[in-house]
């Protein structure tokens, strides 16, 4: 399941081992080198806030969408990003998520840790041409393809974790936790369809 580090709270042996490798190779290296691969975000203009006279909108502007978590999990890949599968995104591992994609005969590949601030995993689809609905305004279910996977955790928009969808019709960021605590660059809108999966619903 996705856990506070935004990434998968089940690892496996190999990737604790991986990890453990560079761990210990990093000790060779000078600190210039080690600050080169770790991303920095100036997050002095970031704020929590929603707009009292507009619902489900920050007040950058940044439009969002607001789910009650539900048991269970995601069956099939048709079911990834529609409402009914959202509120179960929780209760995956990043691992789980990438076989809903094998199952159909596409092949992720690229399954690595994040770079950058918080914590998370990545994986790509290559050449999806997998068609999936995805709903995010009220009545206006798309039908899009997800080219890439990536969970973070404890990085510029505050300790709830999320998992991004790259699809051909824009971001959709799922988050894990109530809108009220999210962090956002008051100056900018994001450039993503957020939907949080709020259990304080």
């Amino acid at each position: 399941m996705f856990g506070n580090n935004g990434t998968t709270e089940s690892t496996n042996a190999s990737q604790q081992v991986n990890k453990g490798t560079t761990s210990n190779n990093q000790k060779g290296t000078t600190a210039k080198t080690v600050e080169s691969k770790n991303k920095t975000t100036n997050t002095s203009s970031y704020v929590t806030g929603i707009k009292e006279d507009e619902p489900n909108t920050f007040l950058n502007g940044t439009k969002f969408k607001e789910l009650e978590p539900k048991s269970g999990k995601v069956e099939n890949l048709s079911e990834l990003l529609t409402d009914e599968g959202i509120d179960k995104l929780k209760n995956m591992t990043t691992e789980e998520v990438a076989n809903l994609f094998e199952k159909e005969g596409l092949n992720p590949k690229d399954f690595k840790d994040t770079s950058g601030t918080g914590n998370g995993q990545k994986f790509s689809i290559p050449n999806n041409k997998f068609m999936i609905p995805v709903d995010f305004e009220k009545g206006k279910r798309k039908m899009i393809t997800v080219g890439s996977v990536r969970t973070n955790s404890g990085g510029s928009h505050g300790s709830s974790p999320y998992i991004l969808f790259g699809t051909n019709d824009g971001k959709y960021k799922i988050v894990f936790g109530d809108p009220k605590d999210y962090k956002y660059n008051i100056t900018n809108k994001e450039n993503a369809n957020i939907i949080f999966v709020n259990p304080k619903r």
